[in-house]
């Protein structure tokens, strides 16, 4: 960096020492490296969004730059050699000057899902995860590949609920929850004599009772299979091992539940 070889007192320093840029480093490349992306934009009257560019900031990168379409502008640095010593006037600095290039998002990538596809599960995050990962947004593409891999876990679940009878059970009312129970182990669901955690809407310990109510909360959607008694009570919160909020959250609620968050919330944000 030829800045560090400038002599000042109390040592060498870069040129945005003290908040004061000499005259010669006034130029877009240099601006680019100390301001912000609004700011710099601002300054150069650009818009990204829209494809705007005044004339001046167009120059730079020539007359080849589609600006109608959806990408970024990169400064591409390139190497440069230093020989000599500045003390004795032997300071020899070679490189060519940094360009600036303008990168279409879609130029040989996938492209980014449309509005109504990235909310299909798994194929709208893993499409945007591809294409950020083309375009070299790695740590955005991690974020998408995070959000594809929690729809596997959500669409699994489904997939396996629906298996052990879940639909089914969707036109059964009891009016007991030994019935209902009893079901469960037919489908495969539950093992004999396996406690099933009522996770969202709590049954209390009644046996018995109607309505719509009554029905929901026997539902699959709202029943885990637990490992034993002593989980169960520990996820209640209850008893020696209890579980706290974070536990009982973790070992209390479905696959299915924490892959909708992770899926939903990252939709949301998107």
């Amino acid at each position: 960096n030829p800045f560090d070889l400038m002599p000042k007192a109390g040592g060498f320093t870069g040129p945005g020492s003290g908040n004061h840029w000499s005259d010669q480093y006034r130029d877009p490349y240099h601006n680019w490296m100390s301001m912000g992306s609004s700011t710099f934009n601002g300054f150069y009257g650009l818009d990204p969004s829209s494809g705007t560019y005044n004339e001046d900031f167009l120059s730079l990168v020539g007359s080849s730059c589609n600006c109608a379409t959806s990408g970024s502008f990169k400064w591409i640095d390139y190497p440069s050699t230093v020989s000599g010593n500045i003390y004795d006037g032997s300071l020899t600095v070679s490189a060519k000057a940094s360009e600036l290039v303008f990168v279409e998002q879609n130029g040989g990538s996938v492209g980014q899902p449309g509005t109504w596809e990235s909310m299909i599960p798994i194929w709208g995050s893993g499409r945007a995860a591809v294409d950020h990962f083309q375009n070299e947004n790695y740590w955005i593409a991690a974020g998408y590949a995070a959000l594809a891999i929690s729809d596997v876990f959500l669409v699994k679940s489904i997939v396996t609920g629906v298996a052990k009878g879940g639909v089914k059970m969707f036109g059964k009312s009891y009016k007991t929850w030994g019935s209902f129970r009893a079901d469960y182990g037919k489908t495969g669901f539950a093992a004999p004599n396996q406690q099933l955690h009522h996770w969202a809407w709590a049954r209390n310990g009644a046996k018995s009772g109607e309505g719509a109510g009554w029905w929901a909360k026997n539902q699959m959607w709202n029943l885990m299979p637990m490992e034993s008694q002593a989980m169960h009570s520990a996820v209640h919160g209850w008893g020696r091992n209890a579980y706290g909020p974070v536990g009982q959250f973790w070992y209390g609620t479905p696959t299915w539940f924490k892959a909708s968050i992770v899926s939903g919330g990252g939709r949301l944000a998107d």
